[in-house]
């Protein structure tokens, strides 16, 4: 995790995530680490609310893990 080790501790997990909603398995780990500082940065109950919805909308159009 080198550089984002710090931050990405600091986040408790959650039922959902950024890398969840941005690719998922499509991504590489480097990928997966920045979107979690991404998520680190611009945390919020809105930005929050943003991934919920994104998170549902992948659901319903059967997108994600393969």
């Amino acid at each position: 995790m080198g550089e984002y080790y710090n931050y990405i501790v600091k986040c408790k997990p959650g039922i959902t995530g950024l890398w969840q909603v941005s690719g998922r398995s499509q991504n590489t780990f480097k990928e997966r680490l920045k979107l979690d500082l991404e998520y680190y940065n611009n945390r919020g109950l809105w930005y929050d609310i943003k991934i919920i919805f994104k998170t549902v909308l992948s659901v319903f159009k059967k997108e994600g893990a393969m």
